[in-house]
């Protein structure tokens, strides 16, 4: 990167940046300072200003989980108010949450959503197959390697309603250092936090959070998932995809969620991403029990990253099949 873009990424310091690759193949870039950038990495690279993400100095620069919720638009929850008050005496931990719209790389656009129930820094954020947002962790002091005032309670972001809902505690805090991430079986991996030698708040374990998705309607036990029998284990960017579904509620499959392989460090995971890609009833398997639907894949790489994904078929009420890894490919 040019200089000035270096400048930039060591202010305040913006470790960790929250970096997006945008529609059109640039990168976008908001946080952890307030400021937002547009990157080109095309030539010898430049930098654009793109606004600031909030109207509060320095809000959300530190600690907040920023990810992908729908292509091309961003979701920035929790964090606190910069990395002095992270270091020393901290501040309040935020609960706002902010969607940044970067679908429009001449006009991005920012608005509020409804705040979290609880105000959390260094906690981390996961799309579930629903298309909901899962926020686990996090602490109310902002304060790194510390377990006061920790939240066990993990909550839910249900973009259609625009509200969050309190979910079942977890047993252990999980903060600075933790992690969390969603598992093929539509479960989700949340641990760590601490790690950082013979400090007192060390928590090299992890639990396993089952979603209210994958109970039945009761929330007494377990729902009997349909299954993907048939998919390709290749897929191309703008083609249709052929998938046969068996099982329990095969018959009702609406959607298609492909869930991009990624990680977490530091409360970020830049590859997190979600499309959700409508299912198309098609011909009659031969295979009593099963049923064949067809899906189209865009055509923007840029949309659809090339790689490894987790292919889950979701039912009208949001039950998700055990996903299928598929390579996609241009």
């Amino acid at each position: 990167p040019d200089a000035s873009f270096e400048d930039k990424i060591n202010t305040n310091p913006a470790w960790y940046p929250q970096a997006h690759l945008m529609p059109n193949g640039k990168i976008f870039v908001s946080g952890t300072t307030n400021d937002m950038y547009i990157f080109d990495i095309s030539g010898n690279g430049s930098l654009t200003f793109a606004g600031q993400r909030s109207s509060e100095p320095a809000s959300q620069a530190w600690g907040a989980s920023t990810l992908m919720y729908r292509p091309g638009q961003l979701m920035a929850v929790g964090g606190v108010m910069g990395w002095v008050e992270a270091q020393n005496e901290p501040t309040t931990s935020l609960s706002r949450a902010i969607k940044i719209d970067i679908r429009n790389a001449g006009s991005i656009a920012t608005s509020e959503l409804a705040p979290m129930n609880y105000g959390r820094g260094f906690q981390n954020a996961v799309l579930g197959p629903d298309g909901k947002v899962y926020v686990f962790g996090g602490n109310q002091i902002g304060k790194q390697f510390n377990d006061r005032k920790s939240i066990l309670i993990p909550e839910v972001y249900n973009p259609t309603t625009n509200t969050w809902t309190d979910l079942t505690p977890m047993q252990t805090p999980r903060n600075y250092h933790s992690t969390a991430i969603l598992l093929r079986d539509g479960t989700i991996f949340v641990g760590g936090g601490g790690l950082c030698g013979s400090c007192p708040v060390n928590h090299p374990d992890h639990e396993i959070f089952y979603p209210p998705y994958l109970y039945t309607n009761n929330g007494n036990k377990l729902a009997p998932r349909p299954e993907i029998s048939s998919i390709p284990g290749t897929a191309l960017l703008g083609s249709s995809v052929s998938i046969t579904v068996s099982g329990p509620k095969a018959d009702k499959i609406k959607s298609f969620m492909w869930m991009r392989f990624y990680s977490v460090t530091h409360s970020l995971s830049t590859d997190q991403r979600g499309l959700k890609r409508r299912a198309i009833p098609g011909s009659s398997s031969p295979t009593p029990g099963e049923f064949v639907y067809s899906t189209p894949l865009p055509r923007n790489v840029n949309v659809m990253p090339r790689g490894l994904y987790w292919v889950f078929a979701v039912t009208g009420g949001g039950l998700p099949s055990i996903a299928v890894k598929v390579l996609v490919s241009k």
